[in-house]
Parts: structure tokens; sequence; C-alpha cells
């Protein structure tokens, strides 16, 4: 894959078995620091054509780690979506983005949030059944809705509504 694509510094890949897609992401491209991911035909990886394109190229110049990626969809709407989560050194931001698969300009974010996070500081972020996006850090549990339901009360555990 490396050769093929001139891709290195894999962080995180998923494999979607609904659609038979590979999603990496990767911090270097032709030898160069961003964000970049790629999505690739699950059965055939080294296709030339068809489903093998990068969804995200952003050349940045810098490092990323505690990377994940996730699918949202709604069976119902019929809509499918990527949701990626990473820090960026020197800046210390965790960003969540979501993706729009089936986009047809050449701009598939659809939402973007940032939050502080120190780069030395591990972070994990995952999606919810319930479309919901939780971050982990040592600071404590975030909760971002990213579903198209309405905003919902949570407790905390003094059983304060937030």
């Amino acid at each position: 894959m490396d050769d093929e694509h001139n891709l290195k510094n894999f962080n995180t890949i998923l494999f979607d078995a609904e659609d038979n897609q590979i999603y990496i992401i990767a911090n270097k491209l032709n030898g160069e620091l961003g964000f970049f991911i790629l999505r690739l035909e699950g059965n055939d990886p080294y296709q030339k054509k068809g489903v093998n394109q990068f969804i995200v190229k952003w050349p940045r110049k810098l490092d990323i780690d505690d990377c994940h990626i996730n699918i949202l969809k709604d069976s119902k709407r019929g809509y499918k979506e990527v949701v990626v989560s990473y820090k960026t050194i020197f800046v210390n931001i965790y960003t969540i983005l979501v993706l729009d698969l089936n986009h047809k300009s050449g701009q598939p974010l659809m939402y973007r949030h940032e939050s502080f996070q120190l780069w030395e500081s591990p972070c994990y972020g995952t999606l919810l059944s319930t479309q919901d996006f939780v971050t982990i850090n040592k600071e404590g549990v975030n909760v971002i809705a990213l579903g198209s339901t309405p905003k919902k009360l949570i407790k905390d555990s003094n059983k304060e509504e937030r």
C-alpha cells in the first residue's frame, strides 16, 4: 500500500463490511505531513479505478495521533457518513469531522468540532449507536450529539441533568 499510493504513517484502518470498503487514515503522503483519508475497495484494494480515492488530502505539516474512524448511518433517511477524530501536535486540538460519503462537490466536510487536548495526554473517541460521539481523556468524558435527533438530557454521576 505504501508503494501504490505513496502513503505512510498509518494511524488507523476501518473495514466497512456493509459496503466492503476500507478506510485508512495516514499522516504522510508523498513525504509530506498532513491528514489523509483513503477509501479502498475491500475485494481489490489495488484497483486503479472505482472506489479507490482520497476522501481527504490536507497537507498540514503537523503530526496527528489518537485517530479514530467510525461510520454514521441512518437507513431510514438513507445516508452514510464517516466520523473521524484525531489530535494534532503543537496546536493541542482534538478534532472531530463528519464527512459525507456521497458528496457531489469536492468538499465532503459536513461538520467540524474542535476542543483543547494536550498532545502528551491520550484521548479516545467513539461513536455510540445513539449517534452521539463520546471522547474520553484524563479530564473526563465529553458527549457531542451528531445525529438528527433533538438534544437530550444526560444525567451525571450525581444524578444532575446536563
